[in-house]
């Protein structure tokens, strides 16, 4: 991912960002489970960008 500014940030395309997260080997699809529901669901556009600039700085 290129240094972007977060209001760049903020308008890139979930679709864009599950793919990223699928190529850097980060699970998106039920990747967290609610507490108050027990159900599982999706990263969201904020979580999957923190992911993968965690991935980013690690590497």
């Amino acid at each position: 991912m290129t240094k972007d500014s977060p209001r760049q940030l903020a308008l890139i395309a979930p679709t864009y960002l599950r793919k990223r997260c699928s190529q850097a080997g980060i699970k998106w699809s039920y990747a967290i489970q609610e507490s108050k529901t027990g159900k599982k669901r999706h990263l969201n556009r904020e979580e999957m960008l923190i992911a993968l600039t965690q991935i980013k700085q690690s590497a």
